[in-house]
């Protein structure tokens, strides 16, 4: 059985979830050809110029030194400043978001990702409709959840066909 690796893909270092001095996370993902501008994004000169850690296998091989230093890396700086170093050096990396991030995040927002409806009893309420979207396919809507017996009347007479008078029946004798 292989090990837990958290956040860490077993056949490739790095992949992995890093947490930065603000507290805050970024997931870095690269190959071998990633590994020397991800050394500079992060200030590790000594490994950037290291000819067996320019290798995937011996990253793999050593791991634990590996990930320890980044991570100690990663720690020295803020999540956006990671961020801005890796993208500027073509190195797979993203932010991850938190709760209230991602329910304000521009992209998120623009795709239509979170949405909200009024409820009778609670008020305004946050939810995330369907998270794929299909090209020629209606969007499902994100509608509020009915309250109890809502739906009802509409169901009984819409599906099963009951005319107003079955259904008040149905009611007076306690079945709805």
């Amino acid at each position: 059985m292989p090990p837990r690796l958290g956040t860490e893909h077993p056949g490739r270092v790095p992949s992995a979830a890093f947490e930065c001095g603000d507290g805050r996370w970024v997931q870095i993902t690269g190959s071998d050809q990633h590994w020397k501008p991800l050394c500079e994004a992060l200030e590790l000169p000594q490994w950037a110029d290291d000819p067996e850690l320019a290798r995937n296998a011996v990253r793999v091989a050593r791991r634990d030194e590996v990930m320890a230093g980044l991570s100690a890396a990663a720690a020295r700086l803020t999540r956006d400043e990671l961020c801005r170093r890796c993208d500027a050096r073509g190195v797979p990396a993203g932010p991850i978001l938190d709760v209230e991030e991602i329910l304000h995040n521009e992209h998120v927002l623009a795709r239509g990702m979170v949405a909200s409806y009024e409820h009778p009893s609670i008020g305004r309420f946050g939810a995330v409709p369907v998270p794929f979207k299909f090209d020629g396919f209606d969007d499902p809507r994100l509608e509020r959840p009915p309250l109890l017996g809502e739906h009802t009347d509409s169901v009984l007479a819409g599906r099963l066909g009951l005319s107003p008078a079955q259904i008040e029946a149905l009611r007076g004798q306690g079945a709805i």
